[in-house]
């Protein structure tokens, strides 16, 4: 059986975890109103449905605000997306900030002006000086990249619902502290150049760097542009910031004790300085009573919060007009504490502070090095350097040299070591493959021989699992596209394709198996992979999954209100084990401009509002991968603990895909 999939849309199509509505004559409408007329064995022809005669005539796509939003609801969607990555306090984490007020108004300033929205981020300094038991080196490993995509992404949230986008200015404040902890001037060049690389090699577009003379504004000091110039003024640069944003008459013990932030802020230095200055000890240090050492460290620590007080003053003063987020824990009067890895454990440990370890399902944990038992992780080296643990697990053996590489913020890439020798797709143990997959989907194989034989690919298909098409046949599909609409991108109005939600469909299949043809089109927007296991690690904390359980779902077309109207449970086990909850979903159809039915969703047994809840968590930058295929990559994932979309294209585009769906 051979299908050719026929789209007039740059919208992405979400292919959700339900099987596709093929049935014996029968004659289906899909959630993006493309009819199917179908016999068995027949070749198949998909091609766009009627148009609707009554189509919206407002909508939000992609980066664009629609004419009837104020300045003050668009500031307030851009204000939510920043309180996703809040860290918020323990005891209330649903309560409102003092600083909500002031993020507003600023917000709805650059809205006005048509400008990016500005945020700055005081943080990577330099890594611990304890390079024994906390962290892994003195230059950025893969905690500092996850950190870099994670706040990446952030922004690129905030370009989804804002046309002109956003970009976060990370202000370097280890040149204020590092004489204090014997780390030198050197040291902090090396770490901020390699965290300016790793930030370019992973596409952190939406990233800035400043350093301390930015913030100093003197016309005799410029940005130093070569290792020898740094070196050379950088102590400067310190001593001039310092007396220039200090306080006159500044009394540390008093700023302590009458300010809660900077009370926090000490009580945090306290806890890591102990341990940061463990190895880092002199003579002096080592003949000290405990007493003493107590002294030495609130010193040290009362000295941090001078100098950060000036720091502080200096980025108030030249970045005013800026979003200001922080690192620490705060009274958030005047700023938003986050947290710069989502890790698994609810930890708000930083990665200059620790080592970053990876579960088999790739969950994310920060530890001190030395925590991480020997016997179940291993170290993996990246560029030549230790790089993050990896959970030790068979599922990575296999007979073959190929380098696993976790995706963010799921999923697995397995590539060749050596490309030039390369590794058939022929010789891929496809049963590890699967259960790989099984744990951390989507797990992509990139720049394998013979991927797009089809000889290769279909067999290699059996050797996964059981095909599930008729007579042991395998769908060919097509996607093209002949002329995007302007603004077509993904957006919170995309679509979600469901399979098999109408009479007589078939058994939902348990995974997915693709291969690309071709690259993915330039300018084209990605597949989106979303995952359940984060779908409800970043599930707002007012929601919870038993009482997601309880809920029911149904769809609608506006051209037969009947058609896939059966009610659906939103969570369901997963068979592996059924303590997994996958979360099953279509979202709605609402875009006026495709020349298909719209499509509509509602909650069969709760408020409304879960459907933009679950929309809004599915397109989360947190939850799903947004994936742009090369030729030849191989994808095979787990079809009920993922939920993905199809790829949008730009006008007069193509894209094509050989297809298995397998038990």
């Amino acid at each position: 059986m051979t299908i050719s999939l026929v789209h007039e849309s740059a919208e992405p199509i979400f292919l959700c975890n339900i099987s596709t509505p093929y049935g014996s004559g029968d004659t289906h409408s899909t959630s993006n109103g493309i009819q199917h007329h179908v016999s068995s064995g027949d070749s198949i022809k998909v091609q766009p449905a009627t148009p609707c005669e009554n189509e919206p005539t407002q909508v939000i796509t992609g980066g664009t605000l629609p004419s009837t939003e104020s300045p003050a609801e668009a500031a307030e969607k851009i204000v939510r997306i920043l309180e996703r990555y809040r860290m918020a306090p323990r005891d209330d984490c649903s309560s409102r900030w003092t600083a909500r007020t002031l993020f507003i108004e600023r917000v709805v300033r650059s809205i006005e002006q048509q400008s990016e929205i500005r945020i700055s981020l005081p943080a990577f300094p330099f890594k611990s000086p304890n390079k024994v038991s906390k962290v892994l080196g003195s230059l950025p490993d893969c905690g500092e990249e996850i950190a870099l995509r994670h706040l990446n992404g952030m922004c690129e949230a905030i370009g989804d619902v804002y046309k002109h986008g956003a970009k976060l200015y990370i202000v370097s404040d280890g040149l204020m502290y590092n004489d204090l902890l014997g780390v030198s001037d050197l040291e902090i060049w090396k770490y901020g150049q390699a965290l300016r690389k790793l930030g370019e090699e992973h596409g952190c577009s939406n990233i800035r760097f400043i350093r301390l003379v930015d913030l100093l504004n003197q016309r005799d000091l410029t940005e130093p542009l070569t290792e020898a110039e740094y070196l050379r003024d950088a102590p400067r640069f310190r001593d001039e910031l310092y007396r220039t944003y200090i306080p006159e008459n500044f009394d540390v013990d008093t700023h302590i004790a009458n300010e809660k932030d900077a009370l926090l802020t000490y009580r945090g230095y306290l806890k890591f300085l102990e341990i940061d200055l463990e190895e880092n000890n002199g003579p002096d240090v080592e003949n000290m009573s405990r007493a003493q050492r107590k002294t030495k460290l609130e010193n040290v620590a009362k000295m941090m919060i001078q100098r950060g007080k000036a720091f502080a003053n200096a980025i108030s003063t030249r970045l005013s007009t800026y979003i200001r987020l922080s690192i620490h824990s705060s009274t958030e009067a005047t700023k938003l504490s986050i947290s710069v890895i989502p890790q698994s454990n609810k930890s708000v440990m930083t990665p200059w502070h620790s080592s970053l370890v990876r579960a088999l399902d790739g969950s994310i944990t920060m530890s001190h090095a030395l925590r991480v038992p020997a016997k179940t992780h291993n170290l993996i080296m990246e560029n030549g350097s230790p790089s993050y643990f990896q959970e030790r697990s068979p599922l990575f053996d296999w007979s073959m040299d190929v380098v696993f590489k976790y995706l963010y913020p799921c999923g697995i890439l397995v590539t060749p070591r050596n490309p030039f020798v390369g590794c058939s797709l022929h010789s891929v143990h496809m049963q590890k493959a699967r259960a790989l997959a099984e744990h951390c989907s989507p797990v992509v194989l990139r720049g394998f021989r013979d991927a797009t034989d089809k000889h290769t690919f279909f067999a290699k298909a059996y050797d996964a699992g059981k095909p599930l098409s008729k007579a042991g046949s395998i769908a060919e599909q097509t996607e093209r596209t002949q002329k995007q609409q302007p603004g077509d991108s993904i957006s919170n109005e995309g679509t979600t394709q469901i399979n098999g939600c109408g009479k007589g469909s078939s058994p939902t299949p348990r995974f997915r198996y693709v291969v690309a043809l071709s690259e993915s089109p330039k300018d084209s927007a990605p597949t989106l992979l979303a995952s359940s296991r984060l779908f409800w690690q970043h599930l707002p904390s007012k929601f919870t999954p038993h009482g997601l359980s309880k809920l029911t779902w149904r769809y609608t077309t506006s051209d037969n209100g009947l058609i896939g109207s059966e009610e659906h449970p939103l969570v369901i086990p997963h068979p592996a084990d059924n303590k997994r909850l996958c979360v099953r979903w279509h979202s709605a159809w609402h875009h006026p401009t495709q020349r298909y039915p719209l499509t509509d969703v509602t909650i069969g047994s709760g408020k409304q509002y879960h459907v933009s809840l679950v929309e809004s968590m599915l397109s989360d930058r947190r939850v799903s991968l947004y994936f742009k295929w090369e030729q030849g990559d191989v994808v095979l994932s787990d079809n009920l603990g993922m939920m993905h979309t199809g790829p949008g294209f730009d006008g007069g585009q193509s894209q094509e895909f050989w297809q298995v769906d397998l038990n």
